[in-house]
């Protein structure tokens, strides 16, 4: 009996030891923000120092943008050492900029979305919105060591002035109030950088380059009833060029020229989707009446007209709109345009992060440490849980079979 009793006591010992070595893995939770983390940390090249689309390897200036977003508003940039080298990225938004050209080539001066690509009025925006988030870090070392040509920038932005008063996307083009916008954002930020010839700083007036009167007569010519349209000659209006009409007027400091704001108010409220009609997404905002094309970057440019107009606050359905924007990521961690798609991009992560700034503040990520429903935690009870209870039934009736034996 006693050797039984021995026996089963040390087979017991051993189940208790084997269940405390055999510890099982506890699930925690894959947040949105770790999701959108890794995502980003795979697009970036710590060569070339920009970010990339999620199908290339080539970095653009567009997803750089979009990541450093997304990294300065959760505040990974300001650690030092930073999460990335900020020099690296400032001298890649160089790369970007066309100068070694002769000045009456009409590249000179833009920057391109690519190395050696065609510059345009986006690409040469996002570029410049990248280049004012890395300026915010310039106790960096070596960041003040970095500039581009805010000179030659300004002689492409004045090529793509026309006649009409706008500014076209391209040299010779079509002018447009997205594109209009755009470039007087760019011109705003040049205008206490670029010096007049005696030395003294330009006036910070955007009035000081252009014929501001003409600018904004092209932009009343787009509006049409309570909204704006993207030209004169377009068809219907839109979300976006009322945003950029209401922003692009903000600048010159002549919103007051547009009478009927609350007008203007009400119907960009009316995008947003409350109640569907037409199986569109709830919380977000379609781009026009009746469109049924509910996506981000509608929402983004209806957030920042309102915002502009003061109508977020009291006015915005805050709580559907997140819970739309969130809808947006998509399985890979990134952004897509609408909720439920399969792959998301780069470039729309910044406008995700842009919107839900306009309606938490500095407080985005809280809004995005919650549980990711895209990629769930596993189960709390998996095999090595279950093995470890099993190993404690065994030792527990060995325990017993061996004292009854004795």
């Amino acid at each position: 009996m006693n050797k039984v009793k021995a026996a089963g006591l040390i087979f017991a010992v051993t189940m208790v030891f084997l269940a405390v070595v055999v510890q099982p893995t506890m699930a925690s939770p894959n947040t949105r923000l770790d999701s959108m983390t890794t995502f980003i940390n795979d697009q970036y090249d710590d060569v070339e120092g920009g970010y990339s689309l999620k199908t290339e390897t080539l970095s653009r200036g567009e997803p750089t943008f979009a990541a450093l977003e997304a990294l300065n508003d959760l505040g990974d940039l300001s650690p030092r050492p930073p999460i990335i080298n900020l020099t690296d990225t400032k001298e890649f938004l160089t790369k970007l900029q066309w100068i070694k050209i002769s000045e009456d080539d009409d590249k000179y001066g833009g920057f391109s979305s690519f190395i050696a690509g065609t510059p345009n009025m986006d690409s040469t925006f996002f570029a410049i919105k990248a280049w004012e988030l890395l300026e915010l870090h310039n106790d960096y070392i070596g960041m003040t060591d970095v500039d581009f040509n805010e000179t030659a920038t300004l002689v492409f932005i004045n090529r793509t002035l026309t006649e009409e008063g706008g500014f076209a996307r391209t040299v010779g083009g079509t002018a447009s109030l997205l594109a209009t916008y755009e470039a007087l954002y760019v011109m705003d930020f040049l205008a206490t950088r670029i010096e007049n010839e005696d030395g003294t700083p330009y006036a910070t007036t955007l009035s000081k380059w252009l014929n501001k009167t003409a600018v904004v007569e092209f932009i009343l010519d787009c509006k049409n009833d309570d909204a704006f349209m993207s030209t004169p000659d377009s068809k219907t209006a839109g979300v976006t060029p009322t945003a950029a009409a209401l922003l692009a007027l903000d600048l010159l400091d002549s919103l007051s020229s547009v009478t009927d704001t609350q007008s203007i108010r009400d119907w960009l409220l009316a995008r947003q989707v409350i109640t569907p009609i037409a199986d569109e997404f709830v919380g977000g905002f379609t781009e026009g009446y009746l469109t049924n094309d509910t996506n981000l970057v509608s929402t983004y440019y209806a957030l920042e007209a309102l915002n502009v107009l003061g109508a977020i606050d009291g006015h915005v359905n805050v709580s559907i709109a997140t819970d739309f924007i969130l809808d947006c990521q998509a399985p890979d961690g990134a952004w897509a345009i609408v909720p439920n798609s399969e792959y998301g991009e780069t470039t729309y992560i910044g406008y995700a992060m842009m919107a839900l700034k306009l309606l938490h503040g500095d407080d985005v990520r809280s809004v995005l440490l919650v549980e990711d429903p895209n990629n769930p935690a596993p189960p709390l009870i998996d095999w090595r849980l279950l093995l470890v209870i099993l190993i404690l039934g065994l030792a527990a009736v060995a325990a017993i079979v061996s004292l009854r034996l004795d």
